[in-house]
């Protein structure tokens, strides 16, 4: 039975005394401070990485104005930045999945080991799929800039497609598995509210179920990881405070 806002109690405090329970739990809730760092680090470093390569030719972009990028003074700039990035998204991404995974398994209510699997599996899957889209869309412009390699434009067009759709088709699907598994576990763990589980699953059934090449919609994955460590950094706060006036008024 969830209580207030939707959030369950804690694990750690069924079946034991208000005060030892609340102890543990302080232990507990110092690494959800750090998962929501971590959480809120990707989705900044995601954000900046779709930034670098919105100024890069897509899609749309026309023979002319691959021409015009290419006499860019500013073009190396971008593709440097958009190369140096990606990794440090995956880096951080990987981190984070590994410690939100093992948070969630660590609490003492029972958790879907199986579902967890899933959840680390489509993480996986998700940045692989990220890595895949980003060098191919940037494969053009990173080869000529960095390595003296030119393509015509067609060629740029067509990896630019491919790139479009390994991310919107494909990479949206895992992340859409990713945020209703994390969801999932969270409240079956007792540290996300029911709201949020809600949330989480409209996000998640619009990223799998709706097809579309706009590459606009690829943010609203680092937009729900933002608001996962919003409310995770909440909840932290909340239940750290009760846990330490119960062991005041010990």
């Amino acid at each position: 039975m969830t209580k207030g806002n939707g959030a369950v109690p804690p694990a750690g405090s069924q079946g034991k005394p208000p005060t030892a329970a609340a102890a543990e739990r302080i232990a507990e809730w110092r690494e959800a401070r750090a998962i929501s760092a971590l959480a809120a680090l990707y989705a900044l470093l995601e954000v900046a990485v779709f930034a670098a390569f919105a100024w890069i030719p897509s899609v749309e972009s026309t023979p002319e104005q691959i021409g015009a990028f290419k006499e860019w003074d500013g073009a190396p700039i971008v593709a440097r930045l958009a190369v140096i990035l990606m990794p440090f998204v995956a880096v951080v991404f990987l981190w984070w999945t590994a410690a939100l995974r093992g948070w969630l398994l660590g609490h003492g209510r029972s958790v879907n080991r199986m579902l967890a699997d899933v959840q680390l599996g489509s993480g996986i899957c998700y940045i692989t799929l990220v890595f895949v889209a980003a060098a191919t869309t940037g494969a053009a412009v990173t080869g000529r800039l960095l390595g003296g390699f030119d393509v015509g434009p067609d060629v740029e067009h067509a990896l630019a497609l491919v790139g479009r759709t390994v991310l919107m088709i494909y990479a949206m699907r895992m992340a859409a598995i990713f945020a209703s598994t994390t969801a999932k576990l969270g409240h079956e763990a007792g540290v996300l509210p029911t709201w949020f589980v809600r949330v989480s699953y409209a996000v998640a059934l619009a990223l799998f179920l709706v097809p579309t090449l706009d590459p606009w919609v690829s943010l609203v994955f680092p937009a729900w990881a933002l608001l996962l460590a919003a409310v995770i950094h909440a909840e932290r706060n909340r239940w750290a405070r009760q846990a330490k006036q119960a062991v005041g008024a010990r």
